[in-house]
């Protein structure tokens, strides 16, 4: 019995570029070559050894500095500035490493003491910056407002000295878990919490870091590229993305100068690293005239804030000037997204490009135009509510490496171009995606690698100048089964096969038949018979025509899985699919025979020989 197990992928064509550009956005593949992920000083120290090595003497170092936040400070004090960074540099040590602490026992408290410790460290900082702010923004405070603000640091010093005497929060930090990882979803989205990989075990502490900056060039891409054409940024919610941009370009500092060996030494990686610190200042410096117009409209200052509002809009104007003149997103984004070191599990090394004399057996990288199909049909419906939810909900960095699994087998042709024989779904779903998600991004460089994302082949058989005459090559071809000449049932010749992968078209009853070997019961078996789902599609054509299918002609919506599954599931299909007139098509079941796994088909060596 075929059982439907999938949700609903009605709506898919209507959120799928939202969902897509949001977590691929505009970031670019990794494309170098594989660097020993080792930095100086740490070879291959464990996750767990790294944290415990750096945060003991961070949290002694901000711990002893709580003494010297006294009533008697005045904005601007030397200390609080480097107090405030101390904070942040702790807090940010914390979310790198959280995944190497545990969780206390449920009776215990705090349950939770990296998350606890965090939140201190992360209200100091907010609240010691509050006092700072009164300074750097210019704004003419009043004594009343400084000490409004020292009060509120104090009664967060005294709240967080209580703490330091209720829990032993340097013992807990000198006791990372090793083998195993705690991850924590409720921490800042600027470092793990907002990202699809998180910490492993399995990798050393250098390449989860190196997966983690990955990561966080990746989502600042989509938060800058957002922010960069906005022609103001006063409005509550504009200016919280705009310091979001901030944000992600100050954790991007504090990895990379934390861990410079993260990235790979090349032209342009210290231009880059000092374009995002600067981006980084000058975005705080237009913060910080924000922080001024905010302050003068609190406290109904009408003509201040008049003027506040026109140097921040004059500020905001001119650091988006300077951010077009430098190319920021070119110069510094990009640029250290293609330096990040590729970690064990991280980066994807695309092979050499494929040429007419690529060896049997060699992988190689290919343009997806210059691929040509062997079959003129897809299921569209297995396509939109199978294989192309892995490109849209996936990080690029998954995608590049799902290809290099996903290898595509081509033959080279008697003219030396390349012939797909398997996978035609796949790539269609990769083209797709191009198509409607990617095309629909804003311009940009990085729009342009994203179109040009190759394919991945393995040369099955390389038949360049093995034959007299096309017609003899394609004769070759049919008698190895490595093409379908037939569309909806209709015999083809080989010259009107597409061009092009995107140029295939929808067979509704192949889908119907690729849905069926996928469900969680299936009710058609795989197999290793070449374009087996399309031999189930030609006898459920001739079904149709002898009217045992006539709810499956009711229906308009067959491109959408759901309403595909929705029929696989009904008496109708089940009674054609087991009837006895289907036992001779491959991966045919009875009524209440299991389906058995998946076959692995091994290529034949010898399926090259003529």
């Amino acid at each position: 019995m075929c059982i439907r197990d999938r949700q609903s992928t009605g709506a898919i064509e209507n959120d799928m570029v939202f969902r897509a550009m949001k977590r691929s956005a505009l970031a670019l593949t990794l494309m170098i070559g594989a660097v020993s992920a080792v930095c100086p000083g740490l070879p291959n120290a464990s996750y767990a050894e790294l944290a415990t090595s750096i945060l003991p003497a961070s949290f002694s170092v901000t711990t002893a500095g709580l003494s010297n936040l006294t009533s008697d400070l005045k904005p601007p004090d030397s200390f609080v500035h480097s107090y405030r960074k101390q904070l942040l540099k702790l807090k940010n040590q914390l979310e790198v490493f959280a995944a190497a602490f545990p969780l206390n026992s449920a009776a215990a408290h705090p349950q939770d003491p990296l998350k606890e410790l965090e939140g201190e460290a992360d209200a100091g900082y907010e609240k010691v910056g509050d006092f700072q702010d009164l300074a750097h923004s210019g704004v003419n405070y009043t004594k009343a407002d400084v000490e409004q603000r020292l009060h509120v640091i104090l009664k967060w010093k005294s709240k967080f000295q209580a703490k330091l005497q209720q829990f032993d929060y340097a013992s807990y930090l000198g006791n990372a878990t090793e083998g195993t990882m705690t991850i924590r979803k409720k921490l800042s989205k600027f470092f793990w919490s907002n990202h699809t990989f998180q910490p492993s075990a399995e990798l050393t502490a250098v390449s989860n870091l190196e997966l983690l900056l990955s990561q966080q060039l990746e989502s600042m891409s989509t938060e800058y590229m957002a922010v960069e054409p906005l022609p103001l940024i006063e409005n509550a919610t504009l200016h919280w993305e705009f310091h979001n941009v901030r944000k992600y370009s100050r954790a991007i500092n504090f990895v990379t100068s934390s861990f410079p060996c993260l990235l790979v030494d090349g032209v342009g990686t210290d231009g880059a690293l000092s374009l995002m610190a600067d981006l980084y200042d000058k975005y705080g410096a237009v913060n910080d005239l924000w922080t001024a117009w905010n302050y003068e409209v609190s406290h109904n200052h009408s003509s201040k804030a008049a003027q506040a509002k026109a140097a921040l809009d004059d500020g905001w104007k001119k650091l988006k000037l300077w951010q077009r003149s430098e190319d920021v997103y070119t110069k510094s984004i990009l640029q250290l997204r293609t330096h990040v070191r590729p970690a064990a599990e991280g980066s994807a090394v695309l092979p050499p490009t494929c040429t007419a004399e690529s060896a049997v057996g060699s992988r190689c990288s290919v343009a997806q135009n210059l691929v040509r199909p062997t079959q003129f049909e897809v299921g569209l419906a297995e396509v939109l509510g199978n294989k192309i939810q892995f490109f849209v909900d996936q990080p690029l960095l998954a995608i590049q490496n799902y290809l290099l699994k996903k290898v595509i087998p081509v033959i080279v042709g008697n003219d030396g171009r390349l012939y797909q024989i398997d996978g035609h779904h796949t790539t269609y779903a990769m083209q797709w995606w191009k198509h409607n998600v990617v095309s629909k991004m804003p311009p940009s460089v990085a729009r342009s690698e994203l179109l040009s994302l190759p394919l991945v082949a393995e040369i099955k058989c390389n038949w360049t100048s093995k034959f007299s005459s096309e017609p003899e090559f394609w004769s070759a071809m049919k008698e190895k089964n490595f093409v379908l000449l037939e569309k909806q049932g209709k015999p083809m010749n080989p010259s009107q096969l597409p061009a092009t992968i995107g140029e295939l078209t929808d067979n509704a009853l192949r889908s119907l038949a690729g849905i069926a070997e996928i469900v969680s019961s299936p009710c058609i078996a795989k197999t290793c018979v070449p374009f087996a789902e399309f031999k189930w599609a030609d006898h459920l054509r001739g079904q149709i025509s002898a009217g045992n299918m006539p709810h499956w002609q009711s229906i308009t919506q067959t491109d959408n899985f759901t309403v595909v599954a929705g029929y696989v599931n009904t008496q109708e299909f089940q009674t054609v699919v087991h009837s006895t007139s289907a036992t001779k098509l491959p991966g045919y079941l009875q009524p209440s025979q299991p389906a058995p796994p998946p076959p692995d088909c091994p290529w034949n060596a010898t399926s090259c020989n003529l």
